[in-house]
């Protein structure tokens, strides 16, 4: 009795640990940017400003005008302001983003996935 009781423990044990291990999705394939037809400019006064503006672009094509969609929105950035990506950055870039500096980094990166707590939109 006391092994069947073991046997059930082990398993229940197992089952709860292997129902917590996710395999991780393969990331979306990035577009490249000259090839995407959505984009969010933000904006700042200068690289230690926390405060600025986001605005929403389109296109209907790779080879078509951006145009604003939508009005501009207060956005917050890093508690020290911007600072480049290493990954992002000009060649003549002298200061870069590094992990705890508080900055948001700064260049052009492809949003591949979204998260909130609103009902997601109708497509």
């Amino acid at each position: 009795m006391k092994t069947i009781l073991f046997l059930a423990a082990v398993l229940l044990v197992t089952g709860m640990i292997s129902a917590q291990v996710k395999t991780p999705e393969k990331p979306p394939v990035k577009v490249p940017f000259a090839e995407s037809l959505q984009a969010v400019v933000v904006v700042t006064d200068n690289w230690t400003a926390t405060r600025g503006t986001a605005q929403l672009f389109e296109r209907t094509g790779p080879n078509t005008k951006w145009t604003s969609a939508g009005d501009a929105f207060p956005v917050v950035v890093g508690r020290t302001g911007l600072a480049w990506a290493q990954d992002s950055a000009p060649e003549r870039a002298a200061e870069f983003k590094r992990e705890g500096d508080g900055k948001s980094p700064a260049g052009m990166f492809p949003l591949t996935y979204v998260f909130g707590t609103a009902a997601k939109p109708e497509q």
